[in-house]
């Protein structure tokens, strides 16, 4: 019998915001990105051997660029920021 190969990569993908389509319905009411929360959960990827985040931003974001697209629910670009340092700390290498 082969022995087992060990995945290289152990990724995980962090959306900012929802776009299931049974979300949309309930999207006016949506609540921002809890940064706190997401930070417990990036230390505890780090700890559980992940080694990739992707990083799904769409409107979660407020863009200089783009001021039109901040919705009620979208956070400073300084709380992605945050996340991206702490990921890095933990290990995590980022995708966006």
């Amino acid at each position: 019998m082969a022995a087992r190969k060990r995945l290289s990569v152990r990724a995980y993908l962090l959306h900012l915001t929802h776009y299931d389509p049974m979300w949309m319905r309930r999207k006016a009411r949506e609540n921002p990105f809890d940064l706190a929360i997401a930070l417990e959960m990036v230390q505890a990827l780090g700890e559980e051997g992940f080694n990739l985040l992707v990083i799904d931003v769409a409107d979660a974001v407020k863009y200089k660029s783009h001021p039109e697209l901040a919705k009620r629910y979208t956070v400073p670009m300084g709380h992605l920021q945050k996340l991206a340092g702490a990921a890095r700390k933990a290990g995590l290498d980022l995708r966006r």
